[in-house]
């Protein structure tokens, strides 16, 4: 008999293979112009890390006595996103590593896709970042890499790094709209970032509650506290476009399974994740502090969903005060709102996204 899986959802009629496929396309559009400038280095290093994924999958569903679910392709999302996470001309054991860690540490031992309380390949690439941070800093010019093996160079500041020693990144702004720049190879230019996450959006394959109110919020720190000196309106935009922000507001803050349920939830975990990493940028010891915030966030969802129901729950009794008045006075106006009104008003923003899975 076919084992039937219920994760991560229960009433959706597409399953968690199609969104996966969303995803995975989604994913290859960030590797077009990176492998175009820098060679075929960073499909060689997906290829890896997605087998490393596959492995680890297999082996602890051996070793766990548990069904091998593989065919789901969430293997393939995860080791994609960790490639993308990291600078292209890192070691190939690093993302190997981080993506190990995902599967075997943050994933698997929770009951695999859309049961894990923290987002594995963040979990994975923070990992890494913690353990071997001369490694992650390592990030060379951008050139034509080898397809395997190390790559030698001069190291060179990331827009993050000099924006953390308050400069002022070199790169122009049409620059970073239109091409790549050193650090994560998910950094890659603003219209194709922006295309790939609005596919995912129009999908429906993730929420936009998190990935709007994320940018918003960190645009709104970056424009009130100014790490460099120059524009307000350049700060925002530099840090906006430097690190993996961006790449994590669109791809990693709106998936379902990490994040509340709730709509007003999801509000509040995006706006969380804004600025936390703006905080962590500003007073953390790495460049980056988008991974950091996230994963503080996801442990806050379900916390951040009681209280979205709190808030609910407070905002219907208070538009039920005036049916209450108008029922004891004897009284009722033609216009007046109904019970049932006021609670579909009220439960607007605890609406609930439980059929999305995670990707």
């Amino acid at each position: 008999m076919a084992r039937k899986n219920l994760a991560p959802f229960v009433r959706s009629t597409d399953s968690v293979r199609h969104r996966m496929l969303d995803a995975i396309l989604a994913l290859c559009a960030l590797f077009v112009i990176p492998i175009a400038n820098t060679g075929p280095r960073l499909a060689v290093t997906a290829a890896f890390a997605v087998g490393i994924c596959l492995l680890g999958e297999i082996l602890f569903s051996l070793i766990a006595r548990t069904p091998i679910a593989v065919t789901d392709l969430s293997c393939v999302v995860t080791g994609m996103t960790v490639t993308l996470l990291l600078p292209i001309n890192v070691p190939q054991w690093l993302p190997a590593t981080a993506a190990l860690f995902a599967t075997v540490v943050a994933k698997a031992p929770f009951g695999g896709t859309g049961r894990t309380p923290f987002h594995p390949a963040a979990a994975g690439v923070v990992f890494v970042t913690v353990c071997f941070p001369g490694q992650w800093m390592q990030t060379l010019p951008l050139a034509r890499f080898p397809a395997w093996g190390d790559c030698v160079g001069e190291p060179v500041k990331t827009g993050a790094r000099l924006l953390l020693e308050g400069l002022r990144p070199a790169a122009d702004v049409n620059a970073l709209v239109w091409r790549i720049s050193p650090g994560a190879a998910g950094q890659t230019a603003l219209l194709v970032l922006l295309a790939a996450g609005g596919y995912l959006l129009l999908r429906k394959t993730a929420g936009w509650e998190a990935p709007l109110c994320c940018l918003l919020t960190a645009g709104l720190a970056a424009f009130l506290f100014p790490r460099m000196v120059g524009a307000r309106w350049e700060s925002v935009v530099f840090e906006l476009l430097s690190g993996t922000l961006l790449f994590c507001a669109l791809f990693l803050a709106g998936e379902p399974c990490v994040s509340p349920r709730t709509r007003l939830g999801r509000c509040f975990f995006g706006a969380g994740v804004g600025v936390l990493t703006m905080a962590l940028r500003r007073v953390g010891a790495y460049e980056e502090g988008a991974l950091f915030a996230l994963l503080l966030c996801n442990a806050l969802a379900p916390w951040l969903d009681r209280e979205a129901w709190t808030l609910c729950s407070k905002a219907r009794e208070l538009r039920r005060l005036p049916l209450l008045k108008h029922r004891k006075s004897g009284a009722r106006g033609p216009s007046e709102p109904t019970e049932n009104s006021n609670h579909e008003e009220g439960g607007a923003l605890c609406e609930s996204n439980a059929s999305t899975p995670q990707i």
